[in-house]
């Protein structure tokens, strides 16, 4: 009996599941702290391969994708039919690797057609070198990052809030985030906050927890090839769709890097906990766990369009 009841729990808590033509996939919802507790456990993330039969271009797209974001010792698939090498954190930023990701969907989008072999050429070592060093020569001031996440912050939440959901998680942050907003403008000069004790500038602020969230990027890693894999390619997907919904989960990763930087800030600069990771990742992707329409009209009425350019999708990011 107990045995039964443990197994519905994960049915309906920890499992998503999309029908595909000729196969079924199961994915894990990180809105689940289980979820993240099996994400920061494993030592690698394995995503099963699409069947021969079913393997469609976007399917290849996923695939090269999450080779990108999975560390070298976690292949995603056992047929070794592209040949690029995962970056890890260690190697470039999980920024920079969102930033890849979206200027390669961006190109791919913008051709007539998409085939193996155009996939293949844009996720090659050789194309990948070039953007990584095209990306790297791009200034993306740390100040303009900064203050768009802490409004695109306010703004996800204000509806939550209203209605009174995780109050115990965000009026704390967004008492702090708005305060920023009107009282602290000036990203380089320094700036004391009510009950914190720092007298330093923002600037000096965001890249001393720069340091602090590089050390869970291993779970970021995780976590974000969990979220490609779950929802990037669904069921009667275009490639128009796996643009928005890259957009989407960048919004997300934003959200819950600015929600930590408050936290991290309120803790009094202390270490980024697991305990405090787990709830934010937990809350954010709660939060941002809307149905395809919603996503498409949340971006139409907050963004001037529904696909960004890159620049946009920089500027969130950052490096």
């Amino acid at each position: 009996m107990q045995a039964g009841k443990h197994g519905l729990f994960l049915n309906i808590f920890l499992f998503g599941k999309h029908r595909f033509p000729c196969h079924i996939e199961e994915t894990l919802m990180p809105c689940c702290p289980a979820v993240i507790d099996l994400l920061e456990q494993a030592d690698a993330s394995q995503f099963p391969d699409v069947p021969t039969e079913c393997d469609t271009p976007l399917f290849q797209i996923r695939r090269n994708i999450l080779r990108l974001l999975l560390p070298a010792s976690s292949p995603v698939c056992s047929v070794e039919d592209y040949s690029i090498e995962p970056c890890s954190a260690e190697i470039c930023s999980t920024e920079d690797l969102l930033l890849k990701i979206h200027y390669i969907l961006q190109e791919l989008y913008r051709n007539d057609s998409l085939d193996e072999t155009l996939i293949r050429d844009y996720f090659s070592a050789d194309t990948l070198s070039q953007l990584s060093d095209a990306i790297q020569s791009i200034h993306l001031p740390a100040e303009d990052t900064f203050f768009e996440c802490n409004e695109l912050l306010q703004d996800l939440a204000v509806n939550y809030q209203s209605e009174k959901l995780y109050c115990d998680f965000l009026n704390p942050i967004l008492s702090l985030s708005e305060y920023i907003s009107e009282s602290a403008t000036d990203f380089m000069h320094p700036v004391s906050f009510p009950s914190l004790d720092t007298g330093t500038s923002l600037s000096e602020l965001w890249s001393d927890f720069q340091i602090r969230f590089s050390e869970v990027q291993p779970l970021m890693l995780k976590f974000l090839a969990n979220e490609i894999f779950s929802d990037l390619v669904t069921p009667d997907s275009y490639l128009e769709d796996l643009l928005i919904r890259i957009q989407w989960i960048a919004l997300e990763y934003s959200a819950i890097r600015q929600s930590l930087f408050l936290q991290w800030l309120q803790n009094n600069r202390s270490t980024l906990t697991f305990e405090m990771v787990r709830r934010t990742l937990v809350i954010i992707t709660r939060m941002t766990g809307y149905e395809e329409e919603d996503i498409r009209k949340y971006l139409t009425n907050s963004f001037e369009a529904l696909i960004w350019d890159w620049g946009y999708f920089a500027l969130i990011l950052g490096h």
